[in-house]
């Protein structure tokens, strides 16, 4: 195999990795009752697409829900 075949192999992969981690991101997200496109389910997508540390997701995910309802001060 030469060498653009091999990158060309390795981005299909790829490809298929990220939809496959952006299933599992949109199934945490329906889990935690979150409504898709909100501020915290893209931190809890960033917890499964980039590997955040699932405490600090939430810890995240709940300074947001109380400065929305005007406690994060």
């Amino acid at each position: 195999m030469n060498k653009v075949d091999q990158i060309n192999r390795l981005l299909l992969q790829a490809t298929h990795h990220r939809d496959q981690l952006t299933m599992i991101a949109k199934e945490f997200v329906d889990l935690h009752n979150e409504a898709h496109g909100s501020c915290e389910a893209d931190e809890l997508f960033a917890c499964i697409l980039d590997g955040q540390p699932y405490q600090q997701t939430l810890d995240r995910v709940n300074r947001i829900r109380a400065h929305r309802q005007g406690h994060g001060r």
